[in-house]
């Protein structure tokens, strides 16, 4: 017997909803692969392209690596205001199909014009920091409209404890895959065609691949997976709703381990090209080891629900963050020439990484439960606004500091030659960040007091109060997605 289910004896027994077929699981998320695949090159490729492009303007190199990295800043904290939004919106307003498909719908038009903005660049020559700003923007509102709704959207299909572990746990291996299948058309051109890594044609065929996918992605999860009965979102007030939000410690935990996490990822992407190509000296590599990276971290996702069955959500999720620590100290040792141990670590890393966002997504998915009873109604909408908003401040920070920094130790993009200073610049920076970053996220989920038993508990209130309103019956527990409104 193990320990979670020796923990869970002489509590009441809660029979376990029908797991949602297989089939309709991959079409729900099926656009978390285009949706991912927008993310990678936003992080890694996207910035230094720019960065490049300000240059051919005539921008000193500091001057355009400062730009970027504040570029990229002001656009993420702008989501500060967008995602709850969004959040309240979209728990907010109903149409026939329910709370989340239509949203899903009427973002894909918008994230479409943002990418054509962000990675075709019809007009290069007309490129600026006020055409960067606003380009993302427009991709950034689309995006937020999306993916809040997708990620609320498979939250709402399950009451288990485990069944939303699988549920983020595919919706993790899509991104995965979005991830992986983005790098193959890039990779081709640096490794054999020799373009640059960062350069416009590698750029435009991320464009292009989100182009094609994801109105097809969104066509197909809309019309196979109908949303599951939930209770209403509460009819309270902005300011009331807001203290109830602040009084969840469940999630201010799961806030501030979220945003630390969030972190490590974009300042190692944002600077991997420079120190791969620069501190390592295998720059034709890039999108060959990220491959590879994804593939292993595609590996790490049943991985990590396996250890979560063992010893619980947050455990495993510490266990993931301690790992990933002493992966990232490890890249302090690396030379030039440490081409295949440079290679290593990053590969190990993907698989390390796996269990941490697809385990935040769980946990949040059962902190909305407390909110729930608390509230009186459903408002996964707004609780999953405000961890993908802790996402984006990570990422704003991680390249709003990095750039600039990089830029005052005297670092060149696409310099043949740099100072020993700059290259010290971009190790310390790749290292020590995310380090600190994560020893915060270990120690505040260690001891996380929302565990199987505590859920269970949750769970068993309101499948009683939702029942005693007529929200809850026999086919509901079906978790087949059938239609409820239409």
């Amino acid at each position: 017997m193990s320990d979670i289910a020796q923990a869970t004896a002489g509590t009441p027994i809660i029979r376990d909803e029908k797991r949602l077929s297989t089939p309709r699981l991959l079409a729900l998320v099926f656009p978390a692969m285009p949706l991912a695949a927008m993310g990678l090159p936003l992080a890694i490729f996207v910035p230094p392209f720019y960065a490049s492009l300000f240059q051919q303007s005539g921008m000193e190199a500091a001057v355009a690596l400062s730009l970027v990295g504040t570029s990229f800043m002001i656009v993420r904290f702008f989501d500060l205001f967008t995602d709850p939004l969004m959040g309240v919106v979209g728990d907010r307003f109903e149409s026939r199909w329910g709370r989340r498909r239509h949203w899903c719908v009427l973002a894909t038009p918008v994230v479409m014009l943002g990418v054509v903005g962000v990675f075709i660049v019809p007009f290069p020559e007309l490129v600026s920091p006020t055409y960067l700003i606003a380009s993302m923007v427009v991709f950034y509102v689309g995006a937020t409209m999306y993916t809040i709704s997708h990620y609320a959207w498979g939250a709402e299909m399950s009451r288990d404890y485990h069944e939303r572990s699988r549920i983020t746990g595919y919706i993790q291996l899509a991104l995965l895959l979005g991830n992986l299948t983005v790098l193959l058309p890039p990779a081709y051109m640096e490794f054999v065609v020799g373009e640059q890594p960062g350069g416009r044609m590698a750029v435009m065929a991320f464009g292009f691949y989100v182009l094609c996918l994801l109105p097809i992605a969104t066509l197909v999860a809309v019309t196979s997976v109908h949303e599951r009965p939930t209770a209403a979102a509460p009819r309270i007030s902005f300011w009331r709703g807001a203290l109830l939000v602040l009084k969840n410690r469940y999630m201010r935990r799961l806030l501030l381990a979220d945003l630390m996490v969030g972190i490590p990822g974009p300042v190692m992407a944002s600077v991997f090209i420079f120190f791969l190509r620069d501190v390592i000296g295998g720059g034709m590599w890039n999108s060959i080891i990220l491959i590879f990276h994804y593939a292993l971290t595609v590996a790490g996702v049943p991985f990590w629900l396996w250890v979560s069955h063992k010893v619980g959500k947050h455990r495993a999720f510490a266990l993931s963050a301690g790992a990933h620590l002493i992966n990232v100290c490890l890249f302090l040792i690396l030379g030039y020439g440490d081409v295949i141990g440079f290679a290593l670590l990053v590969t190990t890393a993907g698989f390390i990484f796996a269990g941490q966002p697809m385990l935040i997504r769980s946990m949040a998915a059962d902190t909305v439960d407390a909110d729930n009873l608390e509230s009186g109604g459903q408002r996964t909408g707004l609780y999953f606004s405000l961890i993908t908003m802790t996402q984006k401040v990570g990422g704003a920070i991680a390249i709003g500091v990095a750039y600039p920094l990089l830029g005052l130790f005297g670092f060149v993009p696409g310099a043949e030659v740099q100072t020993a200073q700059a290259l010290d610049a971009v190790r310390y920076i790749y290292v020590f960040l995310p380090a600190l970053a994560l020893l915060i996220a270990l120690v505040t989920m260690w001891n996380f007091p929302l565990d199987m038993i505590q859920q269970r508990k949750l769970r068993a209130e309101l499948e009683a109060r939702d029942r005693e309103a007529g929200l809850l019956r026999e086919k509901d527990l079906t978790g087949d997605g059938a239609p409820n409104r239409s």
